[in-house]
């Protein structure tokens, strides 16, 4: 994105991206990790981090009867990235624009499993032409200039900045980035996310 700035869009779920982010990271000398996860998920998240290998999940219910959950999986790429950045001392944001009404999405992509013999980057500009771009007004819309605004604060204090963020978004959040795109404050929540064991009991 910047001299200040790597962006490393990832397909969440895969651990073949997992793979990838964690060699990424470790040969990073960044000293920020910024994630696409809302900051009031950051204190149950970490707690989760905490005690893997146990899978955890912090779960937050929406206005609407939903629920938004981040699932505490080593096999997750922002999981992997924030437990590399808590072991080494790096500072985490967590940037992503809050929302009590998610807007699901849904993409088919290719088998990353061809990352054991095409690079990253390659596989990254492949996926370009598939990506749809946010409406104007959407929850992603507004998520990608929010998270953008965000890297612009955050490279006022930190000299190398890695962001891990959706395929989906990346395209979008350069974008906004660039042309200084005006930007949404988030939404507040009703409550915090909670710390659940996978049989749904509260930690």
């Amino acid at each position: 994105l910047t001299e200040k700035i790597q962006v490393l869009p990832v397909i969440h779920g895969s651990g073949s991206f997992t793979r990838i982010i964690r060699q990424k990271i470790l040969s990073s000398k960044s000293d920020c990790l910024a994630v696409s996860l809302p900051p009031e998920f950051q204190s149950s998240v970490e707690q989760g981090i905490n005690k893997l290998p146990f899978i955890t999940l912090s779960a937050l219910r929406e206005k609407g009867g939903a629920c938004s959950y981040v699932p505490i999986d080593p096999c997750q790429p922002i999981i992997m990235a924030l437990r590399i950045a808590m072991q080494e001392g790096i500072h985490r944001a967590f940037i992503d624009w809050t929302t009590t009404d998610f807007e699901p999405r849904h993409h088919i992509f290719p088998d990353a499993f061809a990352l054991r013999q095409l690079p990253y980057e390659k596989f990254c500009v492949s996926l370009l032409p598939t990506i749809v771009r946010p409406s104007a007004g959407s929850i992603h819309k507004k998520r990608a200039s929010w998270i953008a605004y965000q890297l612009h604060r955050l490279e006022l204090e930190y000299s190398q900045i890695t962001l891990i963020c959706s395929f989906l978004d990346w395209p979008w959040i350069k974008e906004a980035y660039d042309e200084r795109q005006d930007y949404s404050y988030p939404e507040p929540t009703d409550g915090i996310p909670n710390l659940l064991q996978m049989q749904n009991r509260l930690i």
